[in-house]
């Protein structure tokens, strides 16, 4: 058993912004909290079509509507402009939709698919990993 040290991954944000996209998805496999320069910050990974990966940084938008539980299932993230809150502050508007018809051919071919689907649903579950949280391992230094 080994550690290893992770950096904060290379990833584009939704927006309007340099270095953002407008628009981003695939198949949900990871979500993860990064230790990054300014805080604690969402990360979340997508399978493109061709098998590559797609890390988007997380936003308040984004962060509310999705969660580990929606790993393996189908996300599309489109930035839909600026808006104001009630108090007047400028945030994205960030629309999140999640695939939840039946999947269409394109999408039963997908890359990692059932790695990261049982029976066609999301597999982010503590029954499926029940050594997650077993505390009695001594080699951890906590």
């Amino acid at each position: 058993m080994s550690w290893e040290t992770r950096e904060t991954p290379d990833g584009v944000g939704i927006g309007d912004g340099q270095d953002q996209v407008k628009q981003a998805g695939g198949l949900l496999a990871t979500v993860k909290d990064v230790d990054g320069d300014n805080g604690t910050f969402r990360v979340y990974e997508f399978v493109q079509r061709d098998g590559t990966s797609q890390a988007v940084y997380g936003s308040s938008a984004i962060d509310s509507r999705l969660s580990v539980a929606d790993i393996g299932l189908f996300v599309k993230l489109t930035f839909k402009g600026r808006a104001k809150s009630k108090r007047g502050r400028e945030f994205k508007e960030i629309d999140v939709a999640v695939w939840t018809d039946e999947l269409t051919d394109g999408m039963k071919a997908w890359p990692r698919l059932e790695e990261l689907q049982r029976n066609g649903t999301a597999v982010a579950s503590l029954d499926d990993h029940p050594d997650a949280l077993n505390k009695d391992d001594d080699d951890l230094p906590f």
